[in-house]
């Protein structure tokens, strides 16, 4: 028996899989994540769903009719300004999207943020939006989250949903970002899920219409669809994992 389970896959060390190496490893170690099955089960934090987002017409003209909640939209870097006003550096972003222009400023933590941004990468940027003194579309320190070019395209062309993880100090420093971290994780699931065993009696998951681990795990990560992100959910809260925090925007 502890033979099997030292030759099973799934309880090998995440260091030996493809971008990841001893150092981060390391840094996976000191938040709980040693083996190819715990970081399976390191699930994202929310996803990101084309029904929850607008365009930046769509979100102009939100804010003009009164609209004072939060929005998330999509768009390339267009512009990196950067700008003093009394003595303190005050960073602006200009994005735009198929339908027009938004700009996301930063009073604090300039200089980190400007480090952040490129040119022509690509983000989903989420806050209260206003307009500004000249009209324009607005965010104050918004989250925001980079995708690629492929994930957009997915995104906003056959609904794929995409996967945000939480990113700690510790895997920060080993330079991961979102989207190295989403790749790791899906060379993870797409290698490794198969091997998983199921831990639930079988009359329990058709009693409550259950997905089994295997879909379970590979649909909260990268869903096919809302409703199987929703069952996937559904699994892992009535099994009392502790590691389920859905939102999706």
């Amino acid at each position: 028996m502890m033979m099997q389970e030292k030759s099973n896959p799934l309880n090998q060390s995440i260091q030996y899989l493809k971008s990841i190496g001893p150092k981060r490893a390391e840094s996976f170690r000191k938040i709980g994540i040693e083996t190819i099955r715990d970081l399976l089960f390191y699930f994202p934090s929310r996803h990101l769903d084309r029904t929850t987002t607008l365009s930046a017409a769509k979100a102009y003209g939100y804010l003009m009719n009164g609209y004072d909640g939060e929005l998330t939209i999509i768009g390339k870097v267009d512009d990196i300004e950067k700008r003093y006003f009394n003595r303190k550096e005050i960073l602006k972003i200009q994005f735009r999207d198929s339908t027009g222009f938004f700009e996301c400023v930063w009073f604090q933590g300039a200089k980190y943020f400007f480090n952040i941004f490129n040119v022509g990468d690509i983000f989903a940027v989420s806050g209260k939006a206003s307009l500004s003194k000249y009209g324009n579309l607005q965010f104050t320190h918004p989250d925001f989250d980079k995708i690629t070019e492929d994930e957009s395209f997915s995104y906003l062309n056959t609904g794929k949903i995409i996967p945000f993880y939480r990113i700690p100090k510790e895997l920060k420093a080993t330079n991961l970002g979102d989207l190295s971290l989403r790749r790791i994780l899906n060379s993870a699931v797409e290698n490794y899920v198969e091997l998983l065993t199921e831990d639930l009696p079988q009359s329990l998951l058709e009693t409550n219409k259950l997905l089994n681990i295997i879909e379970a795990v590979k649909n909260f990560h990268f869903p096919e669809s809302k409703e199987k992100l929703f069952l996937a959910s559904k699994r892992f809260i009535l099994s009392g994992s502790k590691q389920i925090s859905l939102q999706i925007f």
